[in-house]
């Protein structure tokens, strides 16, 4: 059971942090150019 929510709570972090990241990443770009 733990195994299953650990999963859930990683998935539910990782999935915001990397569309952050791509944003950040987009931004930063712009800001340079």
């Amino acid at each position: 059971m733990h195994i299953f929510v650990s999963r859930d709570l990683v998935l539910g972090a990782t999935m915001p942090a990397m569309a952050v990241t791509v944003i950040v990443y987009l931004t930063f770009r712009l800001i340079k150019n």
